[in-house]
């Protein structure tokens, strides 16, 4: 069974991703990628991202075959997501601001990030798992943001809320076995939806 419309026996189907982090929003626009040819019929590329970021995406993929980096039918599974940009890299604003204005800045900003996210066909094989003493991810808003507006169609979100900070998946000297079991369980229930 595939949710999505391509040929279900063409899928990677040994494949999953875990992030972290901003780790996440790479996975998240890596996915976006697989849904790139739909996002330009209906214009939604140029919307969220404008015209000038449009071209360059499009020339900087126009050599690529989307399926060879596509997430089609790969659960995704995103461990305290947060998609942020140039402020929190460079954590002094005024030198943000300059990095943004002499156009090195982190793009697609988070705006244009969730723009992409939300009118997206795709996400349905995704997972999250946040933290309860996360003040990175809370700040950053992310969660709550994934929370309301990833799609419940055909399969419910994947939700996990655990206790632990930020860098609990880092493992910090002894590893943290509630989350590996969680973590597991997850990308079971996730395999079992393609």
């Amino acid at each position: 069974y595939s949710i999505y419309e391509e040929d279900s026996s063409a899928r990677a189907k040994n494949y999953f991703w875990l992030g972290h982090s901003l780790g996440t929003k790479y996975i998240a626009l890596l996915e976006l990628l697989s849904d790139l040819e739909f996002k330009k019929i209906q214009g939604i590329l140029e919307n969220c991202v404008g015209k000038d970021q449009e071209k360059q995406i499009e020339d900087s993929l126009k050599n690529a075959d989307i399926k060879d980096i596509s997430l089609i039918n790969q659960p995704s599974v995103l461990m305290a997501p947060v998609i942020s940009g140039t402020r929190s890299a460079v954590p002094v604003p005024f030198i943000a601001d300059l990095v943004d204005r002499l156009g090195f800045g982190v793009l697609p900003k988070p705006k244009q990030t969730y723009c992409l996210i939300k009118n997206s066909r795709l996400f349905n094989l995704t997972a999250l798992i946040s933290f309860s003493k996360d003040k990175i991810a809370q700040e950053a808003g992310t969660v709550r943001w994934l929370q309301q507006n990833l799609p419940n169609n055909p399969f419910p979100l994947i939700d996990e809320k655990l206790p632990g900070k930020h860098l609990t998946p880092l493992g910090w000297l002894r590893g943290n076995d509630q989350l590996a079991d969680t973590v597991i369980q997850v990308i079971t229930k996730l395999a079992d939806r393609v």
